[in-house]
Order: C-alpha cells, then structure tokens, then sequence
C-alpha cells in the first residue's frame, strides 16, 4: 500500500465534499483506485477521492 492514517476516522469521505455544492460548482470528481509510482514506499494501489471546484458565477459578485 502507499500509507496514509491507521485511524479511518482520518481519512476524507465522498461526503465530506458534497457540502461544498452550495458554494462551489464541481469542475471534476474522482472517488476511486489509482496506481502510485512514488518511490519505494508509496508504490500500488492506492484510494483517491479528487475534487477541483470554482466558486459560482453568483458567489463571485459578492
């Protein structure tokens, strides 16, 4: 594995991003397993949640 927090409780959820829907527009999501090539330590398979969000066209006038 590539590592990352032994407590689960550390760890982002796809819920955790669902809140930032109210202000900001979802520009990509990914929520899946990825390959990492990062030196000896963080090689294989590894679970990614990405997000790029843009604030709202309405939000950017305030």
């Amino acid at each position: 594995g590539t590592g990352g927090p032994k407590d689960k409780a550390l760890l982002y959820t796809t819920d955790a991003f669902s809140v930032l829907s109210d202000s900001l527009e979802t520009r990509h999501f990914f929520d899946g397993i990825v390959e990492r090539q990062e030196g000896r330590l963080h090689q294989g398979p590894s679970a990614v949640i990405q997000y790029v969000g843009q604030k709202r066209a309405e939000s950017r006038d305030m």
